[in-house]
């Protein structure tokens, strides 16, 4: 029905969820249909049934698909070697308003975090960093499932660390623009090597300075922030506060440059034109 009513020459599937795209898939290449296909979070972990589901759903519609493409050349280099694919790597474009990069670094230090539930152990490692040093601290958490969150925190030590628990929006940025300092801590484990660099982008677009984890996929921005221990990039911000401003402004310009609107739109663009061979 939806191929015979739309007669598409081109499907672009999203993060697929469920095994009907697969059979959708299958009667698109009966018709020469050309079929784009992108992944999020792919990460072939097969410790629970869930992931197990996963991974077949998306080598199947990997397998069906003329192109595929991942955010990052992390997660393209896994699935090389996980499937022998070869995919196509185009980042999330700056999702947030931009605003006037900060001018000095308060203290206590004005933080944000931002992330859904699935990042919340995340969160958890970076106050477990940053409690082994003697920091005063607000800090937002911009999140979903607020009540479990404080629950999960409760048994760090967060004397000198003030919570701010905010309901994360579609419009969170205006909850971030109070803080001088965001931070993305990651866990280096399976799960997210192959996540998205769109929260230090999108942080960098807002002006602020970034603290994260050292993680493969975020070494591109290690001129433009602090990567590393999240403690021990506040201890740095405190030696280094004119260099972390500039590396604030210089961020701004190199995300607004390589990630805005209209690059990632060219590279999804001229992908198309490439599979539909104009």
């Amino acid at each position: 029905g939806f191929l015979e009513k739309f007669n598409p020459k081109l499907l672009i599937i999203a993060t697929p969820f469920d095994f009907y795209i697969s059979n959708l898939l299958v009667e698109a290449r009966k018709k020469n249909i050309k079929i784009i296909s992108s992944f999020a979070d792919w990460n072939f972990l097969e410790n629970t049934q869930k992931n197990i589901v996963k991974d077949n759903l998306n080598r199947s519609i990997a397998n069906l698909s003329d192109k595929i493409v991942l955010q990052t050349s992390t997660a393209a280099d896994l699935v090389k070697h996980k499937t022998g694919l070869n995919a196509y790597v185009i980042p999330d474009c700056l999702r947030y308003k931009s605003y006037e990069s900060i001018k000095k670094i308060n203290y206590p230090f004005k933080i944000a975090w931002f992330g859904r539930s699935t990042n919340h152990d995340t969160l958890k490692y970076g106050l477990k960093e940053i409690s082994k040093y003697d920091y005063s601290i607000e800090l937002n958490i911009i999140t979903n499932e607020l009540e479990k969150l404080k629950n999960y925190l409760s048994d760090i030590n967060l004397s000198k660390i003030s919570l701010k628990f905010t309901e994360w929006t579609p419009s969170m940025d205006e909850s971030v623009r109070n803080s001088d300092i965001v931070i993305v801590p990651y866990i280096n484990d399976a799960t997210r090597l192959v996540k998205s660099e769109n929260r230090v982008t999108d942080s960098m677009n807002m002006g602020k300075f970034v603290i994260a984890s050292q993680s493969p996929f975020l070494t591109q921005f290690q001129d433009y922030c602090f990567l590393g221990n999240i403690g021990e990039g506040l201890k740095w911000i405190r030696e280094n506060n004119d260099l972390a401003i500039t590396k604030v402004a210089l961020g701004k310009q190199y995300v607004q440059k390589k990630f805005n609107v209209k690059i990632i739109a060219n590279l999804w663009m001229n992908l198309i034109k490439e599979t539909m061979n104009f």
